[in-house]
């Protein structure tokens, strides 16, 4: 992917979200980190933290931020709060399907 292509996606998100493109842009820069990440089990649930970069400046490790590719911020924050509200509605629906099991 060229650099204009990554741009061009940075400067034209504004609500929609491609995975293909930011893993695209994302690839070139292995070494660098754009997630803080954990999953553990609580007493009846697992937890699941998920951060990502949004600038780079003075991390403990090399870094890669939303802002290297001109990402609307508040655009993407709401975007993604969206398709998780969406994931969220359909595994309610989903649960009404199924009998419990004692």
């Amino acid at each position: 992917m060229s650099q204009s292509e990554i741009n061009g996606f940075s400067q034209a998100y504004y609500g929609q979200f491609s995975y293909t493109t930011l893993f695209e842009a994302i690839k070139g820069q292995k070494e660098k980190k754009l997630s803080v990440s954990i999953a553990a089990p609580a007493l009846n649930s697992q937890l699941i933290h998920l951060g990502l970069n949004i600038q780079t400046e003075n991390t403990p490790v090399p870094t890669v931020g939303l802002k290297d590719w001109k990402i609307n911020i508040k655009n993407f924050a709401q975007n993604c709060l969206q398709r998780f509200q969406q994931e969220e509605e359909n595994i309610l629906k989903a649960s009404y399907k199924v009998r419990s099991v004692i």
